[in-house]
């Protein structure tokens, strides 16, 4: 990849963007006033039900849906410490450890794409979604340092820093799998053995996570199934995936994942002619493009694509594709006022682009 530099206006220095950025981030932050109030049902409860029913046969039959655990249960035991806090307490803990994730990926992100710490600093904590996961109890931050530090290692040509991260990412299978293709793709046969590994050490970990269940797949399955048509019925505002989308239009949900499965297979030449590192930050956003189930937080993966563009676009036309989609993307703290989120405009346009830039990748 190589930059692309040009002219900012005049009224538009560097000061300025800086409070621009600033200010984004704070606006995605500020909700976190109120919403630590609902901690009881916040996303959080769920992973906190986790550290407290690992190792039980209660977390793939959970009494209540909200403490349904869809991810590999043996990431459960992460949430084990969390155990002996309050709930309240365990929320501030969490933003605190999703808000220093942040700052490790901006670091990442620096050395990966070129850019200085302080803009990669910027392009991180401005992107609301980075923020939301913070102010909701997700942990959609930890997952985006993985698949960073993972591409740091594709590009340093190193086995393990690519390996390790995206065996420890199959914690959120969906989050891995964009990922692990391509390692397939680029026939990258030795990191993939060791993905395999890692495999094996979560369904160990699962296993002692639902109590010595060896056939933990068949309730985790029912757990997803029973969790997903719940959470899809309540949070549609909250679609930014085209499988999702189109489900919210009346689509049946089998047809829509279909379609979301077809628009990957069509992304395979894509990913397969694209350097690495590029096909990998491509990858991020296709995963959450085509994915059953991808709501504004998981759009911090479409943060590598916007690495990319900041590396590729001259001015001034960089600083506008990139203010439109932080724009955008800050309208997901108003997401239940317009019942609309405006990151989907964002992620249907980067797919958009990477399947642009196949056709002409120089």
């Amino acid at each position: 990849m190589t930059s692309k530099t040009g002219t900012l206006p005049a009224w538009l220095n560097a000061e300025r963007l800086g409070f621009a950025a600033l200010g984004l981030t704070l606006i995605a932050l500020v909700p976190i006033v109120e919403t630590w109030r609902y901690a009881d049902v916040s996303d959080w409860s769920g992973f906190a039900a986790a550290g407290r029913h690992v190792g039980t046969t209660i977390l793939l039959h959970p009494l209540q849906w909200r403490e349904s655990f869809v991810y590999t249960p043996g990431a459960a035991w992460l949430w084990l410490p969390f155990a002996r806090l309050s709930l309240v307490a365990g929320f501030f803990v969490n933003a605190a450890l999703m808000l220093l994730c942040a700052a490790a990926c901006a670091a990442v992100a620096a050395r990966l794409y070129g850019a200085t710490l302080a803009r990669s600093a910027a392009l991180v904590f401005a992107w609301a979604p980075m923020m939301n996961a913070a102010v909701i109890g997700q942990t959609s931050p930890f997952g985006l340092l993985l698949a960073l530090t993972a591409m740091l290692g594709m590009q340093r040509g190193s086995v393990a820093l690519t390996a390790l991260p995206l065996g420890m990412l199959l914690y959120k299978p969906t989050y891995a799998v964009p990922l692990i293709a391509v390692v397939a793709l680029h026939a990258k046969w030795r990191e993939l053995g060791i993905i395999a590994l890692s495999a094996v050490v979560w369904y160990l970990l699962s296993v002692a996570a639902t109590a010595g269940d060896w056939a933990f797949p068949v309730a985790w399955a029912e757990v997803i199934r029973s969790w997903n048509a719940g959470d899809v019925s309540r949070n549609l505002d909250k679609a930014i995936s085209i499988p999702s989308l189109l489900a919210r239009c009346g689509v049946p949900f089998s047809f829509a994942v279909a379609v979301g499965g077809g628009i990957a297979v069509a992304t395979v030449p894509l990913l397969r002619r694209l350097p690495l590192v590029e096909a990998a930050s491509a990858a991020c956003l296709i995963g959450i493009a085509v994915s059953p189930h991808a709501w504004g937080y998981d759009a911090v993966l479409a943060l590598p694509t916007v690495f990319v563009v900041n590396r590729l676009l001259r001015e001034p036309a960089r600083t506008a594709v990139l203010g439109a989609a932080y724009l955008l993307a800050a309208l997901l703290t108003l997401t239940p006022l317009l019942h609309f989120d405006a990151v989907a405009v964002v992620v249907l346009a980067g797919l958009v682009w990477w399947f642009s830039r196949y056709r002409d990748p120089a």
